[in-house]
């Protein structure tokens, strides 16, 4: 499986590689370059964290994030912790 969604990967980079190459004459190549090295960053975190530990989701509930890291202390003072962290400003 891990073949296929790599596959993928380098298929979506190469087409948006070549579309990239291909809008330099247009004033939207900055645009296509963007989503071009945005895809490439997620392909490289994908590559670094390929056991699943990465999860591409910025709406994540707060305590699944809590259960994947939390290793010593109580969920209350971790979550006190990142409030606090998170939202004072």
């Amino acid at each position: 499986m891990l073949g296929f969604k790599t596959g993928g990967f380098l298929t979506l980079l190469i087409f948006l590689v070549l579309v990239t190459v291909a809008s330099t004459t247009t004033k939207y190549w900055v645009h296509w370059l963007s989503v071009t090295i945005m895809c490439a960053i997620l392909f490289m975190v994908n590559m670094i964290f390929e056991d699943s530990s990465f999860v591409f989701d910025p709406f994540m509930d707060l305590k699944k994030i809590v259960e994947l890291t939390m290793v010593t202390g109580s969920e209350e003072e971790f979550l006190a912790h990142v409030q606090s962290v998170w939202c004072d400003t």
